[in-house]
């Protein structure tokens, strides 16, 4: 590979990444990782096992954060678990293998690390993340069993993000709280990922083996300003006069400065 060929590809990965650290950056803000111990616990499926010593009974306690929160969490983390997207996980791993090859303290084991973790993120189809589930229902002849990945994916895509009727079925014996419970799990451990594969871009940024964008790491990437107020000029014209195309100072032809006085 020619030197033109091989900074155009060099240009691209970096591109991926800097397109990583910007969606990254939006998960990292989302408040349910503002406790990180709580994330973690939550991304490891923290629970509690009761024993009721008067009846014999068993009840387990699963805590998970307010549905709503965890659907903005689900849309910000999204791009990164779909490999159609730029931003997508394994995208941004070959990217960063690329440009790391071949320099001086580059190790490729943590590469090779973020990605056997990025895996546990996305089991195999019929494969469980972590648990599995099963119900029987009255008239059923056999219980009905799940795997937290596909109740997960049921509510994700069935509840949430898409109206999939194939996935929500898949899901449908456990009722919507068995299937948030199991997304609410897969959107933490995806969200712990993002953040570990940030950290570690930023650690190479600092090392010196990766060479981004600065505006990447500055740039605003969430809302900080519901009520922002800006000094501006405004103009008015008759319904259907042509908006001006040309540079912008004075006022437009067709319209005059707005004033009060003249509504």
């Amino acid at each position: 590979m020619d030197e033109v060929k091989r900074e155009e590809l060099a240009g691209l990965h970096r591109a991926t990444v800097e397109a990583f650290v910007l969606r990254a950056r939006r998960v990292a803000q989302h408040s349910l990782a503002a406790d990180q111990k709580a994330l973690l616990a939550l991304a490891q499926g923290s629970m509690t096992l009761e024993f009721d010593h008067s009846t014999g009974k068993q009840f387990l306690t699963r805590p998970v954060p307010d549905e709503e929160t965890t659907e903005s969490a689900a849309a910000r983390v999204r791009p990164i678990l779909l490999n159609s997207e730029p931003v997508y996980w394994g995208k941004t791993l070959k990217a960063l293998s690329y440009l790391g090859h071949g320099k001086p303290d580059f190790r490729d084991e943590a590469i090779r690390d973020l990605r056997e973790i990025w895996k546990k993120v996305q089991p195999p189809a019929g494969k469980a993340r972590a648990y599995y589930v099963q119900v029987q229902k009255e008239d059923a002849p056999k219980p009905t069993a799940a795997t937290d990945n596909a109740l997960g994916l049921a509510w994700f895509y069935g509840d949430v993000v898409h109206a999939d009727l194939l996935r929500r079925a898949e899901g449908d014996a456990f009722g919507i709280n068995e299937r948030y419970r199991a997304a609410a799990m897969l959107v933490a451990i995806a969200m712990v990922s993002t953040i570990m594969t940030l950290n570690l871009i930023i650690k190479l940024r600092a090392e010196g083996i990766l060479k981004l964008s600065e505006d990447v790491f500055t740039e605003d990437v969430v809302v900080s300003n519901l009520q922002e107020r800006q000094e501006t000029e405004v103009f008015m014209g008759d319904v259907g006069t042509p908006l001006p195309d040309g540079p912008l100072g004075g006022i437009p032809e067709g319209f005059e400065a707005f004033h009060p006085d003249k509504i």
